[in-house]
């Protein structure tokens, strides 16, 4: 069986479960093949990924959640794959980093796109990882006892797709306010994005912001950097990518912003969850 894992991870946590999810693979003797879909090339060209799945039994797909949905670069990969309807054999799995609060619509829009490009859902996945700026271990014990159940679970399913009116009951959001909140949250969203400032003075011009931004939105010249505000997806990870603080946000606002999603969403209990 072949296997093909595309994720995409700023601040390298789905990453790490992306990892664990292919141990799991590759200890039943699976061929399984990783794809990074925010660094390199594959940024601007998903034609090596698309050509790979066309070739797969199984396919997982993580990323973070952001505004209550999958990071844009999956969502673009999903619109891509839904161009080449038809060319799929492969299950669909899906893996969900979030910091807690809600996985929002995620799962749903994911299976959903999935579906219309003819890939069926075996299962998902929601995993709680620390937001971006907390620096807390991961992955912890929990983490890498949940993905082995995922994993064993699948694999005493047999993979077997979800029927789409199974898929619609578990992967819906968990609460009712968060399907009320969702058509606003994109719109709200862009008024609530937080100012990135470059101080060009600390700056090396290293470019290691401009290699792991995952949509490609920095340039870099010889004698400063710039960030495309078109592109940028206000992921902020250049934030924390920067080796010298260059590059900063006000922080103690986001966390202000963070309490108050809290507030109005609550969070999802258990906070980490498998889906079959």
């Amino acid at each position: 069986m072949k296997c093909t894992i595309v994720f995409v991870s700023p601040n390298g946590t789905t990453k790490a479960s992306a990892k664990l999810l292919k141990e799991e693979f590759e200890r039943d003797s699976q061929t399984v093949e990783l794809f990074d879909i925010g660094r390199g090339e594959l940024r601007y060209d998903f034609n090596p990924v698309i050509q790979a799945l066309k070739a797969s039994d199984i396919a997982a797909f993580c990323a973070p959640a952001y505004h209550m949905d999958m990071l844009a670069p999956m969502r673009q990969l999903f619109s891509q794959l839904r161009k080449n309807r038809g060319s799929f054999h492969c299950t669909g799995l899906l893996v969900l980093t979030y910091a807690g609060i809600t996985s929002g619509n995620a799962f749903l829009n994911a299976s959903r796109s999935l579906q219309k490009a003819g890939v069926q859902v075996a299962g998902a996945l929601k995993i709680s990882a620390p937001h971006f700026h907390h620096k807390a271990r991961f992955p912890t014990n929990e983490t890498y006892s949940l993905v082995r159940d995922f994993y064993h679970q699948l694999k005493a399913h047999q993979y077997k797709p979800l029927s789409p009116t199974r898929a619609h009951t578990i992967l819906k959001p968990e609460k009712k306010r968060v399907t009320a909140l969702y058509p606003l949250v994109h719109l709200i969203g862009k008024k609530r994005e937080l100012p990135i400032s470059i101080d060009q003075n600390l700056c090396r011009l290293c470019k290691k912001c401009a290699t792991e931004c995952p949509v490609g939105a920095i340039s870099v010249t010889d004698k400063n950097i710039s960030i495309a505000q078109d592109t940028c997806i206000h992921c902020y990870h250049c934030t924390i990518a920067c080796p010298v603080g260059a590059i900063t946000i006000p922080v103690e606002k986001l966390d202000q912003m963070i309490a108050k999603n809290k507030r109005i969403v609550g969070t999802e209990q258990p906070a980490d969850k498998v889906y079959i």
